[in-house]
C-alpha cells in the first residue's frame, strides 16, 4: 500500500465507511457496527471522575450530620469500581472494532476473544496514564473548587447574596479551564491510541515497543501528524454535525407520522367505544415505546457513522507507513468497479455495404 498524506486518506476512508455500513445496508448488522464504534470510544481515556467528590469533604465537615458527609466515601468507591469495569469493557472493544474496519469482519465475539491479551496490556497502561493525569489536574483545580465552595458558604451565611455572582463567574471560568484541559488530554490520548493500538494488535507488541514505533513516527513526519490531528478534529466535527442534522430531520418526520398514525388509530378505537382512560394510557405507552426505540437505534447509528469514518481514516493514514496494516487493508479492499462504456451520442450504425455498390451519378443540370 502506498503512503497516503493526511488529506489523501480522506477519500478511501469515506469509501470504507460506506462499504462497511451501507453496502449492503442491513438494519441489524449496520446498527451493530455503529453501536460497537459508539461504545468503544468510551475506552479511549480513563478518567476516574468519582474521585472529584472527595474534594467536597473538607469543605463540608462543618455541616451536620457528619456521618452523612463521610458516607460519600463508600459511594465514591462503588462509582469508581463501576467506572473502571465499564472502561475495561469499552477499551477491550476497541480491538474488535478496529478489526471490523480493517478486515471487514462481521462477528464481534471471536474478535473479543482473539485480542484479549493485547487489550489487557493496553488497557492497564491507559488506566495508569489516566489516573496519573487526573491526579495531576485534580490537585490545583480541586483546591480552587474548595475555595469557591467555602467562599459561597460564608457569603450565604452572612446573607450577602450580591456577592454570589462573582463566585459563580469564577466557578464557570474554572469549569471552562477544566474542560479545556480535559479536551487537550483527550485529543492527545486519542492520537496515542490511534498510533499504538494497531502495533499492539497486529504484532502482539508490548506497550513500550509500540511507544518506540510511535516516537520514530513522530520524528519522521511531524508535519503530517499535525495535519492528521487537525483534520481528524475538523472532519469528525463536520461528520458528527451532518449526522446529527439528518437524525433530527428523520426524527421530526418520524414523530409527525407517529402522531398522525396514533390519531387515526385512536379515532378507530374511539369509534369502537373504548374508554378514554384506556385510550390515553395505550397512546402514551405506544408513543413512548416507539420513540425510545427509534432513539435507541438512531442515536448509536448516527454517532457510529462518524466514528467508523474516523477509524477508517486512521487506518488508511497509517497503512502505507506500517506495512502489516497496509497489507491487510489491500486484501480487504475490493477492486474498483469497472466504468460503464461511454455513451456515443449521435452514432447510427450504417447498414452493411453491398458487394456491388451502385455508382453515384452527378446531378444533371437543365439548360434553358
Amino acid at each position: 500500500m502506498r503512503i497516503l498524506s493526511a488529506s489523501e486518506a480522506v477519500s478511501p476512508a469515506i469509501a470504507r465507511a460506506k462499504l462497511i455500513l451501507f453496502k449492503p445496508f442491513r438494519l441489524g448488522r449496520s446498527w451493530k457496527f455503529s453501536a460497537t464504534a459508539y461504545i468503544s470510544t468510551t475506552g479511549t481515556f480513563f478518567f476516574p471522575f468519582p474521585l472529584l467528590f472527595l474534594f467536597a469533604i473538607p469543605s463540608a465537615l462543618h455541616y451536620e450530620p457528619k456521618w452523612l458527609i463521610w458516607a460519600i466515601v463508600p459511594v465514591v468507591a462503588l462509582l469508581l469500581a463501576l467506572t473502571l469495569f465499564l472502561f475495561v469493557l469499552c477499551s477491550r472493544l476497541q480491538f474488535p472494532f478496529m478489526d471490523i474496519v480493517m478486515n471487514r469482519s462481521v462477528f464481534v465475539a471471536p474478535l473479543w476473544r482473539q485480542y484479549g491479551p493485547q487489550a489487557r496490556r493496553w488497557t492497564q497502561a491507559k488506566i495508569v496514564i489516566g489516573t496519573i493525569i487526573s491526579l495531576v489536574l485534580a490537585v490545583p483545580f480541586g483546591a480552587l473548587i474548595c475555595v469557591i465552595v467555602r467562599g459561597m458558604g460564608s457569603h450565604l451565611a452572612a446573607h450577602t447574596p450580591q456577592q454570589i455572582p462573582p463566585f459563580i463567574a469564577v466557578f464557570y471560568l474554572i469549569f471552562l479551564l477544566v474542560y479545556s484541559g480535559l479536551g487537550l488530554v483527550m485529543i492527545t490520548m486519542s492520537l496515542l491510541n490511534d498510533f499504538m493500538l494497531p502495533v499492539i494488535a497486529l504484532e502482539d507488541a508490548t506497550v513500550s515497543g509500540a511507544w518506540q514505533w510511535v516516537v520514530k513516527f513522530l520524528r519522521a513526519e511531524p508535519g503530517q501528524i499535525a495535519l492528521y490531528a487537525l483534520l481528524k478534529i475538523v472532519l469528525g466535527f463536520i461528520v458528527q454535525m451532518a449526522c446529527a442534522v439528518i437524525m433530527e430531520i428523520v426524527l421530526f418526520l418520524f414523530v409527525i407520522i407517529l402522531v398522525f398514525g396514533g390519531m387515526l388509530i385512536a379515532l378507530l378505537l374511539h369509534a369502537a367505544h373504548l374508554p378514554h382512560v384506556i385510550l390515553q394510557v395505550l397512546g402514551m405507552i405506544a408513543f413512548a415505546s416507539l420513540y425510545l426505540g427509534f432513539i435507541g437505534y438512531a442515536a448509536p447509528f448516527a454517532n457510529g457513522i462518524s466514528m467508523v469514518f474516523l477509524e477508517a481514516y486512521k487506518l488508511f493514514f497509517l497503512g502505507g507507513r506500517y506495512p502489516p496494516l497496509g497489507d491487510l487493508l489491500d486484501r480487504s479492499t475490493p477492486p474498483p468497479e469497472p466504468l460503464p462504456p461511454a455513451p456515443q451520442f449521435g452514432y447510427v450504425p450504417l447498414p452493411p455495404s453491398s458487394p456491388h455498390p451502385e455508382p453515384i451519378h452527378a446531378p444533371q443540370t437543365h439548360r434553358a
